[in-house]
């Protein structure tokens, strides 16, 4: 009876590791892919940011300017 409880652990660990890796990777990949592509311009960006904008102002700036192409990418 016991093996039997210590053979079902072992296996629902290994399944658990198992799936934390896929999404340890799945993430990582979709990390690099989004924060470290370059971005629709060929040309530099000059973004203009004043004492006390706040993150959606910032957002939104960096989405006029085309430096982002989503606003939700700040955030990460």
């Amino acid at each position: 009876m016991a093996s039997r409880a210590v053979r079902y652990l072992i296996r629902s660990v290994v399944g658990a590791v198992v799936i934390a890796g896929l999404a340890t990777i799945g993430f990582w990949s979709w990390h690099t892919k989004v924060l470290q592509a370059p971005g629709p311009h060929s040309s530099n960006v000059f973004v203009v940011v004043e004492p006390g904008d706040g993150h959606a102002t910032i957002r939104w700036h960096l989405k006029r300017a085309g430096v982002i192409t989503e606003l939700f990418h700040y955030d990460i």
